[in-house]
């Protein structure tokens, strides 16, 4: 049994986060991708399920959350996040795709909350249209996360080129190509095996069966 370290405490995740997240099912994704957005149309959030399901196989541990609320300045919301539960169902998703939301109300994710998600993340996958502003593609960067999105003009500049993309009209055989491309570098692979393999919350069970065993 090899030696495990305390993940979350290492990453200085708080008892209310994990709390929130056991309950979602999240704590032992591996990878976890991270989506830092408000659920409205222009998102493409669609885009994103449809890519993990085309990757389920391949990582059967891979989960994707949503942190956002549904957007308060539009009417079609509802109706959008309803076409989005659909398609979850269809795709037989509920298992690994959150949206934070649901755990509400009030919605349970705060800045805090936010900022420990990149910690735990492997990618940020954003499937926008359009963007004002990238601003998740900068607050990646300073956790070291990579990011996978379409390549608006905004994405570039902001990204300069590092980010990994598809192009703006393509399906979701495109975003799960590049999804997959970003999860299998070196440092993706590496936080998933000390998540999998050497957090402390797998190690112990291995012990407690060892030593049941030795006492058999």
């Amino acid at each position: 049994v090899p030696n495990g370290v305390d993940r979350l405490a290492l990453l200085r995740i708080r008892p209310s986060t994990r709390e929130l997240l056991a309950g979602a099912g999240l704590l032992d994704a591996a990878p976890l991708v991270f989506t830092p957005v408000r659920v409205t149309r222009r998102k493409r959030l669609e885009l994103a399920l449809e890519a993990v399901v085309r990757l389920a196989a391949r990582l059967p541990g891979l989960k994707l959350v949503v942190s956002g609320p549904l957007g308060p300045h539009s009417a079609d919301s509802q109706a959008y996040w309803s076409e989005l539960a659909d398609l979850r169902s269809r795709l037989g998703l509920e298992s690994r795709v959150v949206f934070l939301h649901e755990l509400g109300p009030p919605h349970p994710v705060d800045d805090e909350m936010v900022a420990e998600l990149y910690q735990l993340a492997a990618a940020v996958l954003l499937t926008s249209e359009s963007e004002g502003f990238g601003l998740p593609v900068l607050e990646a960067g300073l956790t070291r996360v990579p990011v996978v999105c379409a390549d608006l003009d905004v994405f570039r500049e902001v990204a300069a080129g590092l980010a990994w993309t598809y192009p703006p009209e393509a399906g979701p055989e495109a975003v799960a190509a590049a999804l997959e491309a970003a999860l299998g570098t070196n440092t993706a692979q590496l936080q998933q095996r000390a998540a999998e393999g050497h957090d402390w919350r797998h190690i112990l069970p291995r012990i407690e069966r060892e030593i049941e065993l030795a006492l058999a």
